[in-house]
């Protein structure tokens, strides 16, 4: 069985970031660990991470349908690719 668990942070930049659609001082990033009662003591981790108004999935709903895909992997041990297509970040 696997496990999940998401660690929310807002990352303050040093210096402003600027793009093609405006300049960003913060970033809102969700930081993902997976675990396995399969394997003791080994752990996967990951980011996912939007930018508003650059990334085709800064959604406000965001949030939510990560935990709800996290809930879904940990329950059937899969990725729900077609849930997940509107989403590149969490792909």
């Amino acid at each position: 069985m696997y496990k999940i668990d998401i660690l929310e942070r807002t990352l303050h930049f040093k210096q402003p970031a600027g793009t093609s659609r405006g300049v960003y001082t913060t970033r809102h990033s969700y930081y993902l660990t997976l675990t396995s009662d399969e394997l003791p003591g080994v752990e996967g981790v990951g980011e996912c991470a939007t930018l508003p108004d650059l990334s085709c999935d800064a959604k406000p709903e965001y949030a939510v349908t990560l935990r709800q895909v996290c809930q879904m992997v940990e329950q059937m041990g899969r990725i729900p690719y077609d849930m997940i297509r509107a989403y590149p970040s969490i792909t």
